[in-house]
């Protein structure tokens, strides 16, 4: 079976969108699972249904928005990332085919990673048919501090999968994949895990959410175990990615012209991936 994984970052999946544009319009869509994180999966979602453009006029109307972010908010007591904004722009913009979806996932796996709250261990939740996927969209990406969290599905507390499962390689496999194809946002050597990052979840997570903190403290491990698997997997398994050479945009704050920009150079990376399958 074939898999597709498409990692979050954000506004960085401008980059995602146009990869997977360019396979709408090509009519290239081979795969049996999808897995989606946090920003990606919902991307990937439009590609499932075959809607083409409707991923990047998420993301580009989101950056359009400036009450998405607040530090100001945040002071306040608010939340930084307002979580209701994306769902309102996801019923504003061209409508989900909730009904493509709802016979996609009678014969395609697809799957959101998330992050379970207290234990730290990757849940990934499939859309039921005649679900809103837009609650389990919401789920995948909520951050403690930084958004409302976490979203119960199934009386299982979730948080961002990003934190267990930011590459959900492993996952693919356990469901029967064996040619895998990984649409990134960053760099193997470009993560998240830095000492300051590192510092400050120490000083937010610690005490309140204790499983996200030792995830985070251990983030480069956790990139550097996807990093070896993709380059060594397992025998009968082959895995092949797709990596931005230079990203401009960044997760929550971007110029729209660096949006473009990664969006294009999406469309123009999808392409050349269909010449050398083709």
């Amino acid at each position: 079976m074939k898999a597709l994984i498409c990692e979050g970052g954000g506004f960085k999946t401008a980059f995602t969108a146009g990869v997977l544009d360019a396979w709408i319009s090509a009519q290239y869509a081979p795969f049996d699972i999808f897995l989606g994180v946090s920003g990606g999966a919902a991307v990937m979602a439009c590609y499932t249904v075959e809607q083409y453009k409707r991923g990047w006029e998420l993301v580009s109307e989101l950056h359009s928005d400036s009450s998405l972010t607040s530090f100001s908010r945040f002071v306040k007591g608010g939340y930084f990332l307002e979580l209701d904004l994306i769902d309102y722009i996801w019923d504003r913009i061209t409508p989900f085919d909730k009904e493509k979806a709802t016979q996609l996932v009678q014969n395609k796996i697809v799957e959101f990673a998330c992050t379970d709250l207290h234990a730290g261990v990757p849940i990934f939740i499939r859309p039921a048919q005649g679900s809103d996927w837009k609650r389990y969209l919401r789920a995948t990406s909520t951050l403690p501090y930084v958004s409302e969290c976490p979203l119960v599905i199934d009386e299982q507390e979730l948080v961002d999968g990003v934190f267990a499962a930011p590459i959900p390689v492993q996952r693919a496999i356990e469901l029967g994949a064996t040619d895998i194809t990984v649409i990134r946002t960053n760099s193997d050597s470009n993560t998240w895990g830095t000492r300051r990052s590192k510092m400050m979840s120490n000083y937010l997570l610690k005490n309140n959410f204790p499983a996200i903190n030792q995830l985070m403290q251990k983030e480069d491990e956790v990139y550097k175990q996807v990093a070896d698997l993709i380059k060594s997997p397992p025998k009968g398994v082959s895995i092949q990615t797709i990596v931005p050479q230079a990203m401009q945009s960044k997760v929550l704050s971007t110029k729209a012209e660096a949006l473009k920009m990664d969006y294009r150079a999406g469309l123009e990376d999808g392409l050349d991936f269909l010449r050398r399958a083709r």
